[in-house]
């Protein structure tokens, strides 16, 4: 970034995908006062004012055009209250800031909406990204026989353990698999007819639906005229 700016003479700078990245960049579009739009991390605290809590680094350079973790695990919440009859739950989820994060948002906003769930603590795994086996993962989940798993694997990841997933009695046990960001199309495409029934899915953008707003037609329209595909949330 600094390279951008410095050198390139960038007046302004859009992307960024990893959390954990992300808040080492904030404060140093904030030192060099360039505007920076964040299309992808989602940490909230990258736009929680700095004074707001410890781990917060929000300022006037650094926003977001994507919804953060905590608005999708309130979504997860009200899914699983709304949707689902699962009160024993556990996830599986990537070994870092997402992951850690989204267990414990989704298990705080259920609590707070008094759902009375058991949360599984000591069946939560963690693995890490770029797994190939996820046997070990999927066994855990399972001799804890949970009704409901917060699933927040994605991408590559989330494709792998899908299709290993399905070798297993994993889709028969659990009565609530609840993905958060499994519905991007560069997951459901390469899946197929092979992605399991039954799942709730979540994505920061789904092209289809939003059929009242004529921006997003047009949008949708051009990109399938370029690529001939509908576009993800990417």
């Amino acid at each position: 970034v600094r390279s951008l700016i410095e050198e390139d003479g960038a007046d302004f700078l859009i992307g960024g995908d990893s959390s954990v990245v992300s808040l080492q960049l904030a404060p140093v579009v904030k030192e060099l006062q360039v505007p920076w739009v964040c299309t992808h991390a989602s940490t909230p605290f990258l736009t929680v004012p700095e004074d707001d809590h410890e781990q917060a680094v929000g300022n006037d350079y650094t926003f977001r055009n994507s919804c953060s973790l905590s608005q999708n695990h309130y979504g997860a919440a009200v899914t699983a209250r709304d949707q689902t009859d699962a009160e024993r739950w556990t996830m599986i989820g990537p070994n870092y800031a997402y992951g850690t994060q989204s267990y414990e948002y989704f298990k705080g906003f259920t609590q707070g909406m008094g759902l009375g769930y058991e949360f599984l603590d000591d069946s939560v795994t963690l693995p890490d990204l770029g797994t190939d086996d996820f046997t070990p993962q999927i066994r855990r989940v399972l001799e804890n026989d949970p009704e409901g798993v917060l699933i927040s694997l994605w991408g590559g990841d989330l494709i792998t353990f899908l299709g290993q997933a399905q070798n297993t009695e994993f889709f028969d046990v659990v009565d609530a698999p609840l993905m958060m960001l499994g519905a991007a199309t560069d997951v459901l495409n390469p899946m197929g007819d092979t992605m399991p029934d039954g799942l709730w899915a979540g994505t920061r953008y789904w092209a289809l639906p939003n059929e009242s707003s004529e921006a997003n037609q047009t949008f949708v329209q051009k990109f399938l005229d370029q690529h001939d595909k509908i576009p993800s949330y990417n």
